[in-house]
């Protein structure tokens, strides 16, 4: 593990191109094999010299470490949403005073995360992801979690903005996070692997293309996103 993160750390400082850094991770996953949440953990959490928010090159690696399969959509969407601004701070706090006490929010990761989740919902869109029902599913079940999160987080800037505390850009930038998400959320709706999945999975006649199904397993639906 202490490999990966000295990778990800000099790559970051020393601006190693995307061929490098897949001709280099592809080596490093053999010589020394790491779950996949962890090396999106690795690559996503901040650290005492970087905590503000997400170097711009970090959505560039995301994308190389998708296409050799180093990463899966769901390791990338959980680790992005475990550090994200977005959650609350007596949820961080909690976790900090658990086993975990290294997990930490990003100061301010509003932009990057937009740009991550688009870059995700575009993949999924072009049917490069997901590559079987399991990613699949994990997808749409990490999908759920962040709805769950925006809705949170969509209530308490309702009302900070009720006592007059609240900001425009902050509106702005929470705001085109959740335009993100929904990107998302569509392109995993027309998803042919995401339907098939969500169809052998839940129980006969309850499912309707387009994330339609019942099930507790799944419960994504549009009522959700059109409440935030």
């Amino acid at each position: 593990m202490d490999e990966w993160a000295t990778f990800f750390a000099h790559a970051l400082d020393r601006r190693l191109p995307t061929d490098k850094l897949e001709q280099f991770a592809k080596v490093l996953s053999t010589k020394s094999p790491l779950a996949t949440p962890f090396i999106a953990e690795l690559l996503l959490c901040p650290s005492e010299s970087r905590h503000y928010d997400l170097d711009p090159q970090v959505s560039l690696y995301v994308q190389a470490l998708l296409r050799t399969d180093i990463l899966d959509v769901p390791s990338v969407l959980r680790a992005l949403l475990r550090h994200s601004t977005s959650r609350p701070v007596e949820a961080v706090k909690d976790e900090q005073e658990g086993p975990s006490s290294s997990q930490t929010r990003w100061t301010k990761s509003y932009g990057h995360e937009e740009r991550l989740v688009y870059g995700l919902s575009k993949i999924v869109a072009s049917g490069d992801r997901p590559k079987s029902a399991q990613e699949a599913l994990g997808t749409v079940n990490a999908l759920t979690e962040w709805m769950r999160l925006l809705v949170m987080a969509n209530a308490a800037d309702d009302m900070m903005r009720e006592i007059g505390a609240g900001s425009d850009t902050h509106n702005q930038e929470t705001m085109a996070v959740r335009v993100a998400v929904g990107a998302l959320l569509v392109a995993l709706a027309e998803n042919a692997i995401v339907n098939e999945a969500l169809r052998n999975r839940c129980p006969k006649g309850t499912y309707l293309k387009g994330f339609g199904c019942h099930c507790a397993l799944v419960n994504v639906n549009w009522e959700i996103l059109t409440n935030i």
